[in-house]
């Protein structure tokens, strides 16, 4: 598929817009773009912030036609996704999780670095955060040597100090990417078993996983929640799904890419 049309469609899908008004999503409404869990870049007010492997930027895009870097943090290698909530930023990597403070937003300072265990060595994929709890899934790496990590997982940290996470809770998964949650509950890509995992998080200190709600789909990769609507990107498709107030998963449409 051609990229740039590619781009166009996800930026149609990501923003909410009525791209056919006949279409199912033409009754998503939305006064702010949303995004997926899987992304190397992401804006605050009049700031933008991207991901190199080892560095976080920051840009100044008060003047849009005149991005100004303002400030760059170093950090180990391995940087992959980036998360804003209330005011911290989330960074998830192939070594851990990173919680910086935004106390001063054109210069983000770095709070906590977490220490991964050997056997949840290797990617940290998206990290996405709710309340006190922020939910990450690390996925197996296979290179000529062997797997880098033993475990593909969702991994649960209790974040109420940001300068001190919390390991609480872990579930094994089978090569997870994407993730994004309800009031409720929490819904994984589950790429390896084309399965969308849900786990209910109405008490994140006792998370449960639902294999009863659990949702067959081909390859997905990443999740948007908006709602009573999820839109779940896999290969060559995304596909537009209803969610019920029990946690469970309705199909509605398909778009391909």
């Amino acid at each position: 598929m051609n990229k740039a049309l590619f781009i166009i469609l996800s930026a149609c899908l990501f923003s909410f817009l009525a791209c056919d008004s006949e279409s199912a999503l033409s009754s998503i409404e939305s006064s702010n773009g949303t995004s997926g869990s899987i992304t190397r870049f992401a804006t605050l007010g009049d700031f933008m912030y991207t991901l190199n492997p080892n560095e976080l930027q920051t840009f100044d895009i008060t003047d849009p036609s005149k991005p100004v870097l303002v400030s760059e943090l170093e950090t180990d290698y391995g940087l992959e996704t980036i998360f804003i909530y209330e005011n911290r930023i989330y960074l998830g990597s192939r070594t851990g999780l990173f919680i910086l403070g935004l106390d001063n937003p054109a210069e983000p300072n770095l709070l906590s670095q977490t220490l991964r265990e050997d056997e949840f060595f290797g990617a940290c994929d998206p990290v996405v955060v709710k309340d006190n709890y922020a939910y990450s899934t690390i996925k197996t790496i296979v290179n000529v040597c062997g797997n880098l990590n033993t475990q593909s997982a969702l991994l649960i940290y209790e974040v109420s100090n940001p300068s001190n996470p919390i390991l609480s809770q872990s579930f094994e998964l089978d090569i997870p990417n994407g993730l994004g949650y309800t009031d409720q509950y929490l819904y994984v890509c589950s790429t390896g078993s084309e399965t969308l995992k849900v786990f209910d998080i109405s008490d994140p200190t006792a998370v449960v996983e639902r294999p009863d709600l659990d949702y067959p789909i081909e390859e997905p990769f990443d999740i948007i929640v908006d709602g009573d609507r999820m839109i779940v990107s896999s290969t060559d498709k995304f596909f537009i799904l209803d969610l019920n107030e029990d946690g469970s998963i309705a199909h509605e449409s398909i778009i391909s890419k």
